[in-house]
């Protein structure tokens, strides 16, 4: 029928599409393998998720050009490679969960492209002013990203209230994309973008990065994630505690803050007025403390699971903890728990200790952004399965490159 046969060529020119953007940009990557990177957020975020190659994604192709280009480099000898501990620790890891898979690959997928940032960066980033102007491009394609899907939702979704157009984000899962992977992917962007901001010594380019921030808060706002918005004000708190900062006005973090909770309790207060949020998702204690309950609850019976079995019951065992960590213990066993373990202790004390002690303000304000990603990024995978998903671990991965 015309129906059938339209798809059939729609489905063929989107394939089409995707083979010669990767085409296009394959020279350019195998040129300059440090394009790749700075492409790979482009192609992730600004290229809609439909546009794919038999199923594969974009950001995947140009993942795996962009690793051969870089492995070229080094066998021409234009690059070294630098091996470290960490890479003896993604190699463990990635061995027990091809072991533990039970023929379900999709954790292992997901693990390969969360961890192809920092094999790309380890391999082509020699400099550290290189290392921030790749983390300042992923941080404005994700802005860029966000501003595009908030307007992607008004007018796909036009209602009298905009606040019912926004919540399409979640309620129908626009793109494709998971509210809850895109609240926690927001956390880690927005601890660092105010640091990028802060570390600017133009006014311009300074309200540049908050306009950004606002879009990148925007999307936490809109995902109605309760676990997002804690995440949001504990993000906040951690970064103005710890900043060491004493050469710049107080204002210049306070008043952008304020602003965005200001929005927040707005927006979530709209929404229940709407009918468009129940009242037991605000942001109360009595609302709050009923789920909290529940998932820890989930977690101490995955607890129990897992001391019967610490060696692991393997991928897909249908027991949902909600929790990044019980689910690396219960589906790949102890070994791999305690590997699972390590780069957030990583992130943690590297970006703490450069945040202290660094000679440049511009770093030390910087490597404060990603403690405070990393403090709420343990929080966030006590409650959530969050390193689990490619996207969030994809940029978790970034950071650990850049330190």
């Amino acid at each position: 029928s015309p129906t059938i046969a339209g798809v059939i060529i729609g489905k063929k020119l989107v394939q089409f599409t995707a083979l010669i953007i990767c085409l296009f940009l394959a020279p350019l990557i195998i040129l300059s393998p440090i394009k790749g990177l700075i492409l790979l957020p482009m192609i992730s975020y600004i290229v809609p998720p439909e546009v794919q190659y038999n199923g594969i994604s974009l950001g995947l192709l140009i993942s795996v050009i962009t690793m051969l280009s870089a492995f070229i480099y080094i066998l021409s000898g234009k690059r070294t490679l630098r091996f470290s501990w960490i890479w003896i620790l993604i190699i463990i890891k990635l061995i027990i969960m091809i072991y533990f898979s039970s023929g379900s690959f999709q954790d292992v997928r997901n693990f390969i492209q969360g961890i192809s940032p920092f094999i790309i960066f380890s391999i082509i980033v020699n400099e550290e002013s290189e290392g921030r102007m790749i983390l300042k491009y992923w941080l404005a394609f994700f802005a860029i990203f966000s501003a595009t899907h908030i307007i992607r939702g008004g007018v796909f979704f036009p209602d009298d209230s905009i606040i019912v157009s926004l919540t399409s984000m979640r309620n129908n899962e626009m793109g494709g994309y998971n509210p809850n992977t895109l609240g926690w992917v927001c956390l880690l962007y927005t601890a660092i973008c105010p640091a990028v901001a802060l570390a600017e010594q133009e006014r311009n380019k300074r309200r540049m990065w908050w306009i950004l921030c606002f879009f990148i808060v925007l999307i936490i706002i809109f995902s109605f994630s309760r676990a997002a918005m804690l995440g949001l004000i504990l993000t906040f708190i951690v970064f103005v505690l710890f900043i060491n900062d004493k050469s710049r006005k107080f204002s210049n973090i306070i008043i952008p803050f304020i602003f965005f909770f200001g929005l927040l309790y707005y927006v979530w207060t709209s929404a229940v007025d709407l009918g468009i949020m129940s009242v037991d998702r605000n942001m109360t204690i009595a609302t709050l403390t009923p789920e909290l309950d529940k998932r820890s609850q989930m977690i101490i019976a995955g607890f129990i699971l897992f001391l019967e079995n610490p060696w692991g019951y393997g991928a897909g065992n249908s027991v949902a903890t909600h929790s990044g960590f019980m689910k690396a213990g219960l589906d790949f066993g102890i070994i791999y728990l305690i590997l699972f373990c390590i780069p957030f202790i990583y992130l943690i004390r590297v970006s703490y200790f450069f945040s202290k002690k660094h000679h440049d303000f511009r770093l030390r304000i910087l490597s404060t952004g990603i403690f405070s990603a990393s403090v709420v990024a343990v929080i966030q995978c006590i409650y959530g399965i969050t390193m689990f998903a490619a996207d969030y671990a994809q940029v978790f991965w970034l950071f650990v490159g850049y330190l």
